[in-house]
């Protein structure tokens, strides 16, 4: 059973006076893109656009009619190859549901045997077979020799993995929590590294901080938030004369501590020896 076309020849494109309507054409076309209609052109104009659409239609449904009259015949040759391939088409479908049926089936086995092969590689239980599957396995091409050597090659690449986090001299232990949920040296790593540079940012931060405080500390008076004291009596205020050789450091610490204490003063400056 094969396909097999009888000889046949096709029709050959019909003619008419191609050049001679063309050039024609064109040289009227191009005056009535050149040309300035008046007003009192009007008229013309709507003569000239009919000719233009009449001869257009004209060229147009002599198209559409040889276009019919040559489908036809190949109309009917399209029905009869569609009806064999109608014909084809359920056969071929129910032999596919099988096929794929019998590949699912072969591929369900295949895959309870690697799953066996898996239980006895010996792998730490942070592996599992979820985290290291390829979907590859599966293929006929595939045999379980190869995906053998593929879960050695698996247990030795943790083995160089693990080593290689617990050298790291900080931060090993987080880094190798971190690998056992992605199985990804790299990552691990960049994640030791990120948490030395967040504990240094940290340890930074608590010296400045120490540093500030002891800055406060050993000038009281500039204290930005100094507690309020809240008075509970009314005491009899009056004025007391003083003066005070300071520098201006000093002068401007001791005003600063006249207006946390709200303290009314009157300042003179003299000059000193």
């Amino acid at each position: 059973m094969e396909l097999q076309f009888n000889p046949y020849e096709l029709p050959s494109a019909p003619t008419f006076n191609y050049d001679e309507l063309k050039t024609a054409l064109t040289e009227r076309c191009h005056h009535y893109e050149t040309v300035v209609y008046t007003d009192d052109d009007i008229k013309q104009a709507k003569s000239d656009r009919a000719d233009l659409n009449k001869l257009k239609k004209a060229l147009n449904d002599e198209r559409l009619r040889l276009e019919k009259e040559y489908m036809t015949p190949f109309k009917a040759f399209k029905a009869q190859i569609d009806e064999i391939i109608a014909i084809i088409d359920k056969p071929a479908a129910l032999i596919d549901a099988r096929v794929k049926e019998f590949e699912q089936k072969k591929k369900e086995e295949k895959r309870e045997q690697i799953v066996a092969l898996f239980a006895d590689a010996g792998l730490p239980e942070y592996i599992t077979l979820e985290k290291v599957w390829d979907e590859s396995w599966l293929n006929s091409s595939v045999s379980l020799a190869r995906i053998k050597d593929c879960l050695k090659d698996i247990a030795f690449r943790d083995e160089k993995a693990v080593a290689m986090i617990k050298e790291l001299p900080e931060f090993s232990f987080e880094a190798l929590e971190y690998y056992k949920k992605c199985l990804d040296v790299t990552q691990a790593m960049e994640k030791a590294t990120e948490y030395s540079r967040m504990e240094k940012a940290k340890k930074a931060a608590a010296e400045k901080a120490i540093e500030d405080a002891q800055v406060r500390e050993e000038i009281p008076l500039s204290d930005p938030e100094p507690e309020e004291v809240e008075e509970t009596t009314e005491e009899e205020h009056f004025w007391v004369s003083f003066k005070a050789y300071l520098t201006a450091k000093e002068a401007t610490e001791l005003r600063a501590f006249f207006d946390y204490n709200k303290i009314k003063f009157e300042a003179t400056v003299e000059k000193g020896e």
